[in-house]
């Protein structure tokens, strides 16, 4: 297993940002995980540390996860992204793929479901 993976969550829902931090804490405590409101502050997360996975949620306040994400994959490559929402739009399978990005969560999702896409994600199961 992986460790001393660092993390950034990415989710304007103060709720949800304790929550995730909650569940790595709980069940991957190796991982070090960060926490941004927004695209703009998570973009100073990455450009100050290097992260190997992204969690964005798709409904953010100006620029949304889509968008974000797009700019993560242009600008960090290697670092893998999930991007989870509890209402995304009809088509987000179609802008996921257009950005060569496959992993994605609805919410709500079970602790399980999260950790097994962020292995995924991370290169093993």
């Amino acid at each position: 297993m992986h460790t001393n993976m660092q993390i950034l969550v990415v989710d304007d829902e103060p709720a949800i940002r304790l929550l995730l931090k909650h569940i790595f804490k709980t069940l991957r405590p190796d991982y070090r995980v960060s926490t941004a409101i927004d695209g703009p502050e998570a973009l100073i997360e990455l450009q100050q540390q290097l992260f190997n996975l992204v969690i964005i949620d798709y409904q953010l306040p100006g620029m949304n996860g889509l968008e974000l994400a797009y700019n993560v994959y242009k600008r960090w490559p290697r670092t893998g992204i999930v991007l989870i929402s509890g209402h995304p739009p009809p088509d987000i399978r179609r802008h996921l793929k257009q950005l060569g990005l496959t992993h994605y969560l609805k919410k709500p999702f079970s602790p399980m479901q999260l950790l097994e896409v962020v292995d995924d994600v991370l290169g093993y199961c």
